[in-house]
């Protein structure tokens, strides 16, 4: 018994209590908060503001641009639409890189540990004791590339996580 949380490209919590159950894994458009994907989609989404507002880029704008090597916004946008969800997704890995030089791309990762959490929270109510400890792993590039990820997930979890490498 236990539960696995995955956030790579896209997100779930899959558990065992007697029978599997999953929270989340709804893909890209009715789900996967906390994934890779939603973390890029959110950067895209800054861009488009900072457009619409016809506002200059500020530094972590200006250094995601020189990351995807464009030049300028709306060439990011244009490679956004023109990209698959699993390459738009790898725009996630420059607020891993920069989270210590940029408070937003800090605050990304601690709303994904958030919402993972909210996954965990939700499995745990309809399956477990909220006084027994809750054996759980985590799988995929956005938890395991990211230790503040994982800290978030432990401070917001409303259970006593028993964390391992191992499952099934």
């Amino acid at each position: 018994s236990g539960l696995l949380v995955i956030a790579g490209t896209g997100s779930v919590a899959v558990g065992y209590k007697q029978q599997w159950s999953k929270i989340g894994g709804w893909g890209p458009i009715l789900g996967d908060k906390g994934s890779g994907y939603d973390l890029a989609v959110g950067l895209y989404r800054e861009l488009t503001n900072t457009i619409d507002t016809n506002q200059p880029l500020n530094e972590w704008q200006q250094a995601f641009l020189d990351w995807l090597n464009v030049s300028c916004a709306e060439d990011a946008i244009r490679m956004f639409y023109q990209s698959e969800r699993k390459e738009i997704a790898k725009a996630a890995q420059f607020i891993g890189e920069h989270q210590e030089q940029f408070s937003y791309c800090r605050s990304v990762l601690i709303q994904a540990g958030k919402e993972l959490s909210h996954l965990i929270n939700r499995w745990g109510a309809q399956n477990w004791q909220l006084q027994q400890p809750l054996p759980c792993a985590f799988n995929g590039s956005v938890i395991e590339k990211n230790p503040l990820v994982q800290e978030t997930i432990m401070k917001y979890s409303h259970y006593v996580l028993q964390t391992t490498k191992d499952y099934p």
